[in-house]
């Protein structure tokens, strides 16, 4: 028979690593998710930096001679392409943070009824 203050003070190596991956993961998707969120936030600014300078643009008369600007579409679906990869990363990041999760409290869980078992 196994003792019991022994099963829990030596967890399995599985349950150690598998412990050790989730907790990986969910510090990898953590930062994951935060420069998502930072480059939302930079693509926001550029997009509202681009529609303030289109504005002042459009204020002033351009000489003659002055070339057109380019083409705006270009600019801002630029900036939406951004956006939009940056949320996708977002959220790729917040379902792999709830998987880890998830992990951990499975391990959790089964410690729990191995405890249960030797009990």
């Amino acid at each position: 028979m196994v003792d019991i203050n022994t099963a829990v003070a030596t967890p399995p190596q599985t349950t150690r690593t598998a412990l050790e991956h989730a907790k990986q993961g969910v510090q990898k998707n953590e930062q994951a998710f935060t420069k998502a969120a930072n480059d939302i936030i930079e693509s926001f600014s550029r997009a509202a930096n681009e529609v303030s300078a289109a504005t002042e643009q459009s204020t002033e008369r351009p000489a003659a001679t002055e070339v057109p600007p380019t083409d705006e579409r270009t600019a801002s679906s630029a900036s939406g392409a951004d956006i939009t990869r940056a949320v996708v990363d977002a959220k790729v990041a917040e379902t792999a943070y709830k998987a880890n999760l998830e992990t951990i409290k499975a391990v959790g869980e089964m410690e729990k009824e191995i405890v249960d078992v030797l009990a």
